[in-house]
């Protein structure tokens, strides 16, 4: 049985937390993508055989998730994913 400390699961609903909110501002479904989350990082921490989830783990597991590009304009500031090449950025905007 898998066991979280009380920083893991902090920094998990915090997380979760941040990406409702801005996903609440788009046109997606918050409660459908909120629970595709938490079921993929459920999945990562079973593929890792982890039977203590530390706060280190998540913040691992949720620096790891891979967010497409209309996600990432969505959700961008409460997932923190930072464009990696601003110019790239700036010429979808144009």
């Amino acid at each position: 049985m898998q066991e979280w400390t009380d920083n893991a699961k902090e920094i998990l609903q915090n997380y979760l937390e941040k990406a409702r909110k801005s996903l609440e501002m788009s046109e997606v479904d918050a409660n459908e993508v909120i629970d595709d989350l938490r079921r993929h990082i459920d999945e990562e921490v079973i593929a890792a055989n982890l039977q203590i989830i530390t706060k280190e783990d998540i913040e691992k597991i949720i620096a790891n998730l891979k967010i497409t590009e209309p996600e990432k304009e969505n959700c961008k500031e409460a997932l923190n994913v930072q464009p990696e090449d601003s110019k790239e950025v700036k010429k979808k905007k144009d």
